[in-house]
């Protein structure tokens, strides 16, 4: 422990301890420090000392600095600055072991007119203090992982490090990332949020020289990020997968994926990716089928219905297809002669078919042409309800189809 004294004069704006020009300090804790402002020259600088270059955080009575004026003391430098009309002052000063491991002496009137105060012997068991974190300066939401921490902590020796996670466990002195010593810190330092919206709470913890850590303060914040992925694995069926219908109302069975949930369909014969305005809404949900009515636009022929499925946030899916031969009913001209094991040739287009449940064989054939080309393997004759023969066929494609003779 020592005793420091010094005279304090002012000259060209600085201030001269002893006679040097605003020297550098260095004490140790219990170390007595006195400064003598009784000197004129001291008029209009009343001398503080503090954390900081300035009179912001200046130390008082309760850092072991006691301000006086003639017989009056005064327990801090704002109540010591207001009353310093005269010069007939002076600072005693026990330096603790709560000091800050950097000090400054100061003009409470004038910049840079004093120099730092360096204090040796610190114990420092004393964790960092008034910590604080916000994320995006308090945004409640974020359409991004990426988002700012605005994290401020003091401690009487300095912080020199912090830690931010998503996870309330206290770190490991090795998990802290390294910053330089500070005994007031703040800064704005980037983080990624977990993966997956919704609530996330970050916390943020801070460390000095010593190893000392602070409590854990946190901020909250939502993630909500864009759905830019359309619906996928999307699927269309025209009935049942036949090749064939003699109808234009089909069923039509559709399904699709989406990550957020499908909520619309649009069916067309054109291939336009259409609006979202023309998509069906539907019951949003991620993995979507259904089986609805679709009608065929009119005229025999093959028909190609496209499909696309939408998602809430108006992303539409690629293009999906199913066709199927139309072939509406008309009459057709009857073989001209039916003789079993031979060939017959129908003289029209073969367009009327039909689904029978119970057929009974009249007649079987091995072959038959249609303007020419050899369509069927085999086909088998039965007497429909009305008379009329009726042809049940199995087509080279192995889908089941029939076909209606009439009779002359």
């Amino acid at each position: 422990m020592a005793n420091w004294n010094y005279t304090v004069t002012v000259s060209g704006g600085k201030y001269y301890l002893n006679g040097s020009q605003n020297p550098t300090l260095t004490f140790a804790v219990n170390d007595t420090v006195t400064f003598d402002l009784t000197d004129s020259t001291n008029s209009g600088h009343p001398l503080g000392i503090g954390p900081n270059n300035g009179e912001t955080g200046a130390y008082g009575n309760t850092e072991g600095v006691t301000y006086t004026i003639g017989s009056t003391n005064y327990n801090t430098f704002s109540a010591f600055k207001s009353s310093f009309t005269n010069v007939n002052a002076s600072i005693s000063w026990t330096v603790s072991n709560s000091s800050s491991s950097t000090l400054y002496y100061f003009c409470g009137f004038h910049s840079n007119m004093g120099n730092s105060i360096s204090i040796t012997g610190l114990s420092d068991a004393t964790p960092p203090a008034n910590a604080s974190i916000s994320i995006n300066s308090g945004a409640n939401t974020t359409t991004t992982a990426s988002v700012t921490l605005s994290i401020s902590a003091t401690d009487n020796i300095g912080v020199d490090g912090y830690f931010a996670s998503e996870t309330n466990t206290t770190p490991s002195i090795s998990d802290f990332i390294s910053v330089t010593e500070n005994f007031s810190y703040s800064a704005n330092v980037s983080f990624n949020l977990s993966s997956g919206d919704g609530l996330k709470t970050v916390y943020v913890w801070f460390k000095d020289a010593a190893d000392n850590i602070s409590i854990p303060v946190n901020d909250s914040i939502t993630l909500a990020t864009p759905d830019t992925t359309a619906p996928t694995n999307g699927s269309i069926s025209i009935a049942g997968g036949l090749n064939i219908t003699s109808t234009q109302n089909v069923a039509v069975t559709i399904s699709g994926t989406d990550n957020i949930g499908i909520d619309g369909y649009y069916l067309s014969e054109a291939p336009t990716t259409p609006t979202v305005a023309d998509f069906t809404g539907v019951t949003a949900t991620a993995n979507y089928n259904s089986s609805l009515s679709y009608t065929l636009s009119s005229g025999n022929g093959n028909k190609t219905v496209y499909l696309w499925f939408k998602d809430a946030a108006g992303n539409i899916s690629n293009a999906y297809t199913d066709s199927i031969q139309l072939n509406l009913a008309s009459s057709v001209t009857p073989a001209s002669s039916l003789v079993s094991g031979s060939a017959f040739v129908v003289s029209t287009t073969l367009d009327a078919l039909h689904i029978l449940d119970s057929p009974v064989v009249v007649r079987e054939f091995q072959r038959v042409e249609v303007n020419g080309q050899q369509q069927l393997e085999r086909i088998v004759l039965t007497i429909g309800s009305n008379g009329n023969l009726i042809c049940r066929s199995l087509v080279l494609a192995s889908a089941t189809s029939e076909i209606e003779l009439h009779r002359p």
